[in-house]
């Protein structure tokens, strides 16, 4: 018998028997971007997640990205983001502090969950065996999904992070650029000055 907590209790064990929420995509968990992995990043999970190969079974469009064995052992779980103003994005995953989860796999979908288009997968990009894709040229506003799994079945806790590092330099200086002769013979001298 099962508890309102979704948990089936017998004498010996205690086994969690409920799908994460963000268990399907339509459910996705919804990633802030930052400007780093660590501004705004959560811990997850796929414990319990089931397997759903009728959202672009991952087999078929991207052997490789660790989706060997996904229709017999896939615990995926679902993450929405909204593309920045800048229309670069980097989605990685990484481990979760005491977990033994070390192995994710990261597929990457445009579109709506009733209408995907497969964009990029990662399989072991990341630090270790975890996941990292580097997105550019997407649409500002346009709600992209990340779809995660372990490989081979694994599944614990994990972190995800949605980032754009943007480009910073606080010492620019204003200063004049001269270029000398106009038109050149032999010799052209460029000079800065702050």
């Amino acid at each position: 018998d099962q508890d309102e907590t979704c948990e089936v209790v017998s004498n010996e064990i205690t086994v969690a028997s409920c799908p994460p929420s963000n268990d399907e995509c339509i459910n996705a968990i919804a990633l802030e971007v930052g400007n780093s992995f660590e501004q705004n990043v959560i811990t997850a999970t796929n414990v319990s997640a089931t397997r759903n190969p009728a959202d672009h079974d991952p087999e078929e469009i991207a052997f490789g990205c660790d989706s060997s064995d996904f229709n017999e052992e896939g615990k995926d779980v679902w993450f929405s983001i909204t593309v920045p103003d800048s229309g670069k994005l980097t989605v990685e995953t990484n481990e979760a502090s005491d977990d033994l989860f070390d192995d994710t796999a990261l597929f990457i979908y445009t579109g709506s969950c009733d209408d995907m288009v497969y964009l990029a997968c990662s399989g072991d990009e990341g630090d270790g065996a975890f996941s990292k894709v580097q997105l550019t040229e997407l649409t500002p506003g346009e709600t992209i999904h990340a779809r995660v799994f372990g490989y081979n079945g694994d599944s614990g806790e994990f972190q995800i992070s949605a980032y754009d590092t943007p480009l910073n330099n606080d010492n620019f200086t204003k200063g004049t650029l001269s270029v000398y002769p106009n038109p050149v013979k032999d010799v052209l001298n460029i000079s800065y000055f702050k």
